[in-house]
């Protein structure tokens, strides 16, 4: 993938320059999509990832959890549980239990995932890993997923790494997916989608709508980040989703705020109503590489869920 300088020499404000980087991006990346393999068949390449075209910067990914359709309205955490198709690694934490995955070439990515780039430590930390293995010669990433669903309420990430230094392939994902892409779904996404610019938007919010033929709605900012620790989290009501960022572990919705964006009034019939499974995972766009060749740790201190009454 080829970035055209020339382009960013005619715009003087560095955002408006990042934003142009990164469309320039996923234009190559979709035109390189179709000459590489394993996606010279376009019919393969559509069931693996697609750009949605209303979010030049967001590659879709049609995530490796299989899990098994559901129609029922909203269920707490007590409801029946959700089983998983290629499911290694099941073990509890934070008051849920979670299933991480070992799976090759698949989506999104395709990356290769290993569910030992997923563990709990000794003080009750949850860490996600990108690395290299010396022995196979491949970079594998880290997904988990609840056993159970989750419906209206407030889900709350505290998180440890320096998320505004990422290398620009590397995709740390919290989100909401109940099987079907494109609706049902609530994302927080901390990438830059692979523009190596320091301007590059790298905080991500996505509201999939309740059915499909509705436009989702999206928000996204650059921003440093003051130290390794974050608090990420979204409120998901029937009307609103609202879902911000702040600065250190914070218990309150109104301190030290960087990044906050809820959906509009006009959004508000479309607001999802199905529960789904709570995900998480560390991965690489299109499967490249880290650009600087490091391997990435993300440590999760914790994860809450209130439920909305």
């Amino acid at each position: 993938v080829v970035l055209i300088s020339k382009s960013l020499q005619k715009h003087a404000d560095p955002k408006q320059s990042a934003q142009l980087t990164i469309q320039n991006l996923m234009k190559s990346v979709e035109e390189s999509l179709l000459t590489e393999a394993p996606y010279k068949n376009i019919e393969h390449l559509q069931s693996k990832i697609s750009v949605d075209q209303q979010n030049p910067t967001g590659l879709r990914k049609d995530h490796s959890f299989d899990w098994q359709k559901n129609e029922s309205t909203i269920e707490t955490p007590s409801e029946p549980q959700v089983s998983l198709s290629s499911a290694h690694n099941t073990f509890h934490w934070a008051g849920y239990e979670w299933i991480s995955s070992t799976l090759q070439n698949s989506a999104p990515g395709p990356n290769n995932y290993d569910s030992n780039n997923v563990w709990v430590d000794a003080d009750n930390k949850l860490h996600l890993i990108i690395r290299y293995s010396n022995i196979t010669g491949r970079w594998t990433c880290a997904e988990l997923g609840t056993k159970v669903k989750f419906g209206f309420g407030t889900f709350r990430w505290y998180l440890e790494g320096a998320i505004d230094k990422f290398d620009p392939n590397v995709v740390l994902g919290l989100f909401t997916y109940g099987g079907v892409d494109y609706i049902n779904e609530i994302d927080i996404e901390l990438t830059k989608w692979g523009a190596p610019s320091s301007k590059a938007p790298n905080l991500w919010y996505t509201v999939y709508p309740s059915t499909l033929g509705i436009d989702p709605e999206r928000s996204n900012k650059g921003t440093p980040i003051q130290g390794p620790y974050t608090t990420h989290q979204f409120t998901w009501t029937s009307s609103y989703v609202a879902l911000q960022s702040q600065y250190g572990f914070i218990n309150s919705s109104t301190e030290n705020i960087t990044y906050l964006y809820e959906t509009p009034a006009t959004f508000a019939s479309a607001v999802p109503y199905t529960s789904a499974p709570l995900c998480m995972n560390l991965w690489l766009m299109l499967g490249r590489p880290p650009m600087n060749g490091k391997e990435v740790e993300v440590i999760i201190h914790d994860f809450k869920y209130t439920k909305e009454y």
